[in-house]
């Protein structure tokens, strides 16, 4: 739900990864626990799915994907997903820089490209 808001408010990829952020930081602390980045990378991949369901990655993605990518994120950020959370400026970089997350960044800007010249 929160990735169709993002594409519809016209972000670029940094508002867009920080928007998203604080979405799902639930409880408020500024930082995400590896619990919410999954809940996080989840809807990511089923909005994708909504509005670009001929995208054959999208379609083929999976809650299991989502819980890669939440490893993936602690790791690169040096942190023990056990107990660790992520801040957005670690979040922010990790979007940006990693090159599948960065790809659905801009692949929700270009969904937000085309709703607005219709």
């Amino acid at each position: 739900m929160s990735l169709l808001l993002v594409v519809t408010l016209g972000m670029d990829a940094v508002d867009k990864a920080n928007f998203t952020f604080s979405a799902f930081d639930f409880e408020g602390k500024g930082s995400l626990s590896k619990d919410e980045i999954n809940l996080l990378f989840r809807s990511i991949i089923k909005g994708l799915q909504k509005i670009s369901p001929e995208t054959t990655a999208y379609a083929e993605a999976t809650t299991a994907d989502a819980a890669k990518f939440a490893t993936l994120v602690f790791k690169a950020c040096d942190r023990e997903w056990w107990y660790g959370r992520i801040t957005i400026d670690e979040f922010q970089n990790y979007c940006v820089t990693n090159p599948v997350v960065s790809s659905w960044l801009k692949s929700a800007a270009t969904a937000d490209n085309t709703s607005q010249q219709l």
